[in-house]
């Protein structure tokens, strides 16, 4: 695949999109936002989804800072609206949106790849997931590489009380910044970390604010556009203030975050720092950038450029920390300026962006603007110092000619980030990005220039064998869901599937011809002995096993004269599956699909996990689905989204309030309601090894209802019936779709019960 991009002269600025910056300068004036008194930021997030939006843009397009956003965890503890996904699956199209909606805001990204806890009361259920020491030296090391001026927490979204998750963070994070300054004595866990020291100006955390949002600007809506996983709820983002200083103690609140920020320019680089702050606000006080603006514009910055380059030849390696980040940052913006001032643009081609290692891949640089005729053109590729190769030599200069192609190899050792799923959430950035140059010397030193191409390769194994499904029920006819994918350039042909001793599956065959060559298939499975518990199964091709299958085997008693009429979303469904699993009849059907007839067909409707979020009209069936319980139904609902059911609850006097506290290692009340014992008996057993989270709400009900199963340290009911007319509605708290994806025991035989009593 072909991958073509203009890449303009961005170093150490993240790229920003061409519908970030438009013509007239507006690149230009950007650069000088950001060259006047330099501001680094680092904006940290519990997870994507976040981030404040708006106060991002404020901080790029109006003040010019350069900001990095950091994602402690990768999400996957959360949602998709999308429908059902496995954590590992959420968490890898969580980094891609994220990364994308940052990029259109001109941020650059990275992941600290820290482990979701779901919903935890307290720190001892925190420790058993972050060790805080470990959580601590990340943050040190993310630090220590940003060299920021302000770090920004961003609370979390839809939570306003803050969750414990997010406090442990946020105390994390001011022990981090402080082990990080310039005592006498440093803290032996940041001598253990080997860190340099680095001393950040302000810390501040967000809180969510109840104040109306005004309608959001064409880069906000980009950004938020990015997160399709969480079209749905970003309807429900509310704004944040930033009041909470973290650090330094004592500190001044401002009218902004980063008012006063940086606090103070180095006092041998003050005199530099004024004539580089006049510079730039010459170019933003200018209404247009013309050819002759331009030229004079150019002649003002050499001097500029001259004093940084003489700085760090001579003497960058006697300067502090924050003189040399500053002389960096300047160099780089200086270049920007000067590139844009000259026309400067490099065009080029990537052949292939996704390799294995001792691959080979082809760059074409296909056109170059802003050239002198006098001067050479060089393609400088730093990576060949370290196991690249380059047109088969390891040189890293190379004579350059518009539509030249350069022949690149990777080394033998690349850090795996294919499949994204699996290897890709081991690490900081979802691409492995290789920077390489176009520098054009001699003629005319002022028309030189040095044009950052920044390769956006991922690497993966030759070939990938990936489970879809990666845990089954050991019952014959279960499904396991297979995708194949060959990274290299030579061709496979065989057939996969599973011989074992316990399961067997016919063989399937298949193809892959070349190169980014997919192929998907399902082994259906035939059981030879009874499992009980756990088992591990291996998936072969040519008796070599490439990938392995987790299966559990369980009994679960169901009512099988039951039809279930499933109201559901358009995405996967893990209600669907579970059903499917069951041995249960059902049909499922979307909210404009629902009729008198088709109500009339179903023993018992089941309202899928947060179906009044992603069907938005299913509340006008409010009524006909009433009638269907007063007339003897049984409406089972399953949990769903605060919002949308507080807004036309179908149980009126039951409402929900989003928390995170709710952990599921929390000890229960259970009665001897039916739900609990017929047609399977629920052991303490069966609510035991929950994942991520109990429930996801708090939830109030009005006196008549019936709570069978209560959280015993909050009191929140997590079962509800309410007796309607002759039948009744069951409202089901709990997070049961993850338990379901798990195979939990317990989880099938509660929906069994929740259908059949």
């Amino acid at each position: 695949m072909m991958i073509r991009k203009l890449l303009l002269p961005l170093l150490l600025t993240a790229v920003l999109g061409q519908t970030s910056l438009g013509e007239n300068g507006d690149r230009i004036k950007q650069y000088a936002r950001e060259i006047r008194h330099p501001l680094v930021v680092l904006a940290l997030a519990l997870k994507p989804g976040d981030e404040d939006f708006r106060l991002l843009e404020e901080l790029r397009f109006e003040r010019g800072a350069l900001v990095t956003t950091v994602y402690a965890t990768n999400g996957e503890s959360g949602e998709s609206d999308r429908g059902s996904t496995y954590p590992h699956d959420l968490a890898a199209a969580l980094r891609e949106e994220a990364t994308q909606a940052m990029n259109s805001l001109g941020c650059d990204v990275r992941f600290l790849n820290l482990p979701s806890p779901g919903s935890v009361r307290d720190s001892a259920g925190l420790t058993a997931v972050w060790e805080a020491d470990s959580v601590q030296v990340r943050l040190m090391r993310i630090i220590t590489s940003v060299r920021p001026h302000l770090v920004i927490l961003f609370p979390e979204q839809r939570l306003v009380k803050p969750s414990f998750v997010w406090q442990s963070l946020r105390s994390y994070l001011r022990s981090a910044v402080r082990r990080l300054q310039q005592p006498s004595n440093v803290s032996q866990l940041k001598r253990l970390a080997n860190l340099p020291a680095w001393n950040v100006d302000r810390v501040i955390a967000g809180r969510i604010s109840t104040r109306e949002l005004s309608p959001p600007s064409e880069r906000v809506r980009e950004a938020e556009q990015a997160y399709r996983s969480l079209a749905v709820q970003r309807k429900f983002w509310t704004p944040c203030e930033y009041g909470d200083i973290i650090f330094p103690p004592k500190a001044r609140k401002g009218r902004t975050a980063y008012e006063g920020l940086p606090s103070s320019i180095p006092g041998s680089l003050q005199s530099l720092d004024r004539k580089i702050g006049q510079f730039a606000r010459g170019l933003l006080g200018l209404q247009t950038i013309g050819s002759a603006r331009r030229a004079t514009a150019l002649k003002g910055l050499m001097p500029l450029a001259d004093s940084v380059d003489v700085l760090i030849s001579a003497k960058y390696y006697t300067m502090n920390r924050r003189e040399q980040k500053l002389v960096l940052v300047w160099k780089d913006l200086l270049q920007n300026l000067k590139n844009e001032f000259l026309g400067v643009s490099v065009s080029s081609t990537l052949e292939d962006s996704a390799l294995t290692a001792l691959q080979v891949t082809k760059l074409f640089i296909d056109t170059i603007n802003g050239t002198s005729r006098d001067a050479k053109l060089w393609f400088l590729f730093p990576p060949a110092s370290k196991g690249w190769i380059i047109n088969e030599t390891m040189d890293q200069r190379h004579a350059l000619t518009p539509g030249d192609e350069f022949r690149i190899v990777t080394p033998q050792d690349v850090p795996l980030n294919l499949p994204a799923q699996f290897d890709g959430l081991q690490q900081e950035e979802i691409i492995t990005p290789i920077d390489c140059f176009v520098l054009q010397s001699g003629g005319d030193r002022s028309k030189n220039f040095a044009v950052r191409l920044r390769l956006p390769f991922r690497f993966a194994p030759r070939f990938t064998a990936e489970v879809l499904t990666p845990i089954v029920r050991a019952v014959d006819g279960e499904r396991v869901a297979l995708r194949l994918t060959n990274y290299s350039r030579d061709g496979v042909s065989d057939d996969i599937g599973i011989a074992d001793s316990l399961v067997s599956s016919p063989r399937r065959p298949f193809r892959l011809s070349g190169k980014g060559t997919v192929h998907t298939d399902t082994l259906v499975l035939t059981w030879h002995k009874t499992v009980e518990g756990s088992a591990v199964i291996p998936i072969d091709i040519d008796g070599i096993v490439v990938a392995n299958v987790a299966a559990r085997g369980f009994d679960v008693d169901i009512d099988s004269s039951k039809t279930v009429g499933l109201i559901s979303h358009g995405g996967m469904s893990a209600a669907e599956e579970t059903l499917r699993r069951l041995g249960l009849r059902w049909n499922r059907a979307r909210a404009p699909e629902v009729t008198p007839s088709w109500l009339e067909e179903q023993s018992v409707i089941l309202i899928d996990h947060r179906a009044y979020s992603l069907e938005p009209s299913l509340s006008r069936l409010n009524s006909a689905l009433l009638g269907f319980a007063a007339s003897g139904g049984r409406i089972v609902v399953l949990s769903q989204d605060a919002e949308e059911w507080n807004a036309d609850p179908l149980i009126q006097g039951l409402t929900l309030e989003r928390n995170a506290d709710l952990a599921p290692d929390d000890p229960l009340e259970l009665t001897n309601h039916p739900v609990l014992t017929s047609p399977n008996t629920l052991t303490q057993d069966d609510w035991a090894s929950w994942l991520f989270a109990r429930a996801g709400n708090r939830l109030k009900v009005s006196s008549d209802a019936v709570v069978p199963v209560r959280d015993r340290v909050s009191g929140t009911p997590l079962v509800v019936v309410t007796p309607q007319g002759k039948g009744e509605v069951v409202y089901v708290n709990l997070n049961l779709p993850p338990q379901w994806l798990n195979i939990h025991a317990g989880s099938f035989r509660l929906l069994a019960n929740l259908l059949g009593y």
